[in-house]
């Protein structure tokens, strides 16, 4: 590499005069002292998406809770588990995947 930094310096005089050449790891170079804060970076993405996701069952939880009683005329008027089930997940797919898409 020496070799070549004193070929470019003949070369090239006005742009290349006393350049060295350094040869080192890329990821030295291209993370330097932030390799801390990088690897925080993703847990601290996690906790939040862990705190999003127990935000989001908290309020489907919550919309159950309130429906309790249409949940009970449903059953009082024949529906079984799997359907009432099967309608609560459905509705609540339905509004995620039209949150998700819509922001």
């Amino acid at each position: 590499m020496t070799a070549i930094a004193a070929q470019l310096e003949r070369e090239y005089p006005d742009t290349n005069t006393k350049m060295g050449v350094g040869v080192g790891a890329f990821r030295d170079w291209a993370v330097g002292n932030t390799r801390a804060p990088l690897l925080i970076l993703p847990g601290a993405v996690g906790f939040l998406l862990l705190i999003v996701c127990a935000n989001v069952a908290n309020l489907q939880l919550s919309r159950v809770m309130r429906r309790q009683r249409e949940i009970g005329i449903r059953v009082a008027l024949g529906a079984n588990r799997g359907q009432i089930a099967r309608r609560l997940l459905t509705e609540s797919l339905t509004i995620s995947l039209l949150g998700g898409w819509i922001r």
